[in-house]
């Protein structure tokens, strides 16, 4: 008897991953007896279409009460989004296979960010998330100060720091990422490039979200002068140019631009001038508009991401500090006419959780069918503390996204009991 097994990603990867589930099914050694029954994609504009002669639907079409597999195509760090997000809605773990099956690699501990992930600001180069102002354990963090400001130098003791992390854990020998839950088992390469690379000086932005605690916001800008200074001196394209000599880049998800805010840098098109050649993911507030941003990101897997967090011009100007509502729906109602990708993102707080902002908001993805909604929270508030009436805003958010048609996602940022809450909210009323 055959396993039923549904594909999750209609993409690049899907036809290798057909061949695989073939050649465990058809090869001389049957270790599996696998039958695909469909696709599940996240993108509605494949649902009821064709991928490989299968059928593509949305997550939610499928019966649940079937006992079928997962075969998660995108290799990471999407398959790590779209585990977990099969995990939260009941998949349970033995059910989900994928990547890791077929990816080239040695087998070990290791996670996603050590292995490809650089993330630098004017200060410094490292791997692993800033949370709170601390890194989470110690990841191979290198200061541009410590090496005299030679980026070669830099970037050299960045890759051998992660080296050395990555061959203690190989070993099993202490090392400073220990203990992390975001390590794993399973096939890695080592860490020999940087796919993804993520670019984020503390330049100057005209707005002042209320959760936000970067110097160089219009909030905390005044009293860290030296500082900005400081990351308006540094050279992007300088960076780039370096990792591309090393021959250590090689972008496997978009570059992304986070730059405090791209559209009022002064070396704005510089930057993006020589970026156009990568997919962009380009972080702006979209108070202002601009026709460079918009011809980059309606290229394939380059967007446009911004974090609106709130539906009303009152609550915009409370929780962003600025006047501005209505400019950004024009704006993105713009970007959106002329084919550019858009990702919206809300982040959840006490301020913006009423029905009146809610709804605002969904109104706004309505009209601008972006092609993703981030369902977030504000990390300055911890899982223990957020209230049912934030759970109940991301219910409403992904239900009117359901609604809609529109693709979404909940960040794993609300803590694993409230997520289960939120999933409960969900499923109670499909």
């Amino acid at each position: 008897m055959k396993d039923k097994v549904i594909l999750y990603g209609a993409g690049n990867n899907a036809g290798k991953a057909i061949k695989y589930l073939d050649s465990l099914t058809n090869g001389d050694k049957v270790t599996k007896n696998y039958e695909i029954v469909g696709f599940v994609d996240k993108d509605p504009a494949k649902w009821g279409k064709t991928c490989n002669g299968f059928e593509v639907r949305r997550f939610e079409d499928v019966d649940s009460s079937s006992n079928y597999y997962w075969f998660i195509t995108p290799s990471e760090p999407a398959r790590g989004d779209i585990q977990y997000y099969l995990e939260i809605n009941g998949i349970k773990k033995d059910k989900i296979i994928g990547y890791k099956d077929y990816q080239n690699g040695d087998e070990y501990v290791s996670c996603y960010s050590l292995e490809n992930v650089a993330i630098v600001d004017h200060n410094a180069i490292y791997s692993c998330c800033l949370l709170n102002e601390e890194l989470r354990n110690y990841s191979p963090l290198v200061r541009f100060e410590d090496c005299n400001y030679d980026m070669e130098k830099t970037v050299e003791q960045f890759l051998n720091r992660r080296k050395q992390i990555i061959t203690a854990l190989r070993a099993r020998e202490e090392n400073p990422c220990e203990g992390c839950s975001e390590l794993r088992y399973g096939k890695w390469g080592g860490g020999d490039k940087i796919t993804e690379l993520a670019i984020s000086p503390s330049v100057p932005c005209q707005i002042a979200c209320e959760y936000c605690n970067i110097i160089s916001n219009a909030k905390n800008i005044f009293n860290h002068q030296k500082e900005v200074n400081r990351a308006l001196k540094f050279d992007i394209v300088e960076f780039v140019k370096t990792l591309e000599h090393m021959d250590v880049l090689e972008p496997s998800q978009p570059i992304q631009l986070s730059a405090g805010e791209i559209t009022v840098n002064k070396n704005k098109k510089e930057i993006l001038d020589y970026l156009r050649k990568y997919p962009l993911q380009i972080f702006s507030n979209c108070v202002l508009y601009d026709e460079q941003i918009s011809e980059l990101c309606a290229h394939d897997r380059s967007f446009l991401n911004a974090s609106i967090d709130a539906g009303t011009r009152d609550t915009y100007h409370k929780v962003k500090g600025i006047d501005a509502w209505d400019r950004v729906n024009e704006t993105l109602k713009k970007y959106s006419e002329n084919g550019c990708n858009i990702e919206l993102k809300y982040i959840i707080m006490p301020d913006n959780s009423d029905d009146s902002d809610l709804e605002g908001f969904m109104n706004l993805c309505k009209k601008i069918k972006p092609q993703n909604i981030n369902i977030s929270c504000d990390l300055n508030i911890k899982p223990n503390e957020i209230s049912e009436k934030m759970i109940d805003a991301a219910i409403f958010i992904a239900k009117k996204s359901n609604e809609y048609g529109l693709a979404y996602r909940i960040l794993p940022y609300f803590g694993e009991k409230n997520m289960n809450k939120i999933k409960k909210g969900i499923d109670n009323e499909k």
